[in-house]
């Protein structure tokens, strides 16, 4: 956040973004406006807390030119900047102390458990398509997936481990509409497309 506010590059709005977005390892506010006023009073700058402060108008035009060059060779597919420009709205507003959504998790018909990827994710059948989705998910960015011999739409959710074991996917269908499961080990290809998601659930990734 400080870097944002000094130099404003692409990658400092991406990494505010998602480090926000990461759910499971994000810390209070109040701790990230401790330390992030901290770091400002070292350097002897002011450290606001709006959109308008962390982005500042001036540094505008740069970033819009900077961000395709700057990122989309790191990723395999680029979300608009208009996308983290009002995703860092969100960010801004949790730092005031607004309430975040509480979104609830997919909602599924059987038993089943959470589950995490293991190192070595492209070594097993299946693996090969989870880190393009947990990237789309994170990202908000739907997927193009192929299974059972046609392609179609899906919003990305979760993976998680059914009772007999089997890697489950849980996507919304865009096309059709509703919530879909999809066995992990079965699915063709699964490709990141830039078409955005406001998400229904908690996404889990």
């Amino acid at each position: 956040m400080r870097a944002l506010i000094e130099r404003t590059r692409p990658r400092d709005l991406y990494d505010v973004v998602n480090m926000f977005r990461y759910e499971t390892e994000r810390p209070t506010a109040a701790a990230v406006v401790d330390a992030y006023r901290a770091k400002c009073s070292f350097k002897g700058i002011e450290a606001p807390l709006t959109v308008d402060g962390l982005l500042p108008e001036r540094h505008m035009q740069d970033l819009e030119a900077d961000w395709g060059p700057m990122l989309s060779h790191q990723l395999p597919e680029l979300p608009t900047l208009d996308q983290f420009v009002a995703a860092l709205g969100e960010v801004a507003a949790w730092l005031g102390g607004a309430p975040l959504p509480v979104l609830q998790p997919v909602p599924v018909g059987e038993p089943v458990s959470s589950w995490t990827a293991p190192p070595m994710i492209d070594t097993w059948r299946g693996g090969f398509a989870v880190e393009p989705i947990r990237f789309a998910g994170r990202n908000r960015l739907c997927v193009d997936l192929a299974y059972g011999g046609r392609t179609r739409l899906v919003e990305p959710y979760s993976f998680r481990r059914s009772r007999q074991g089997a890697l489950l996917f849980f996507a919304w269908n865009v096309p059709e509409g509703g919530i879909r499961t999809y066995r992990a080990d079965r699915i063709a290809g699964a490709r990141v497309t830039n078409r955005p998601f406001a998400p229904r659930f908690a996404v889990e990734f």
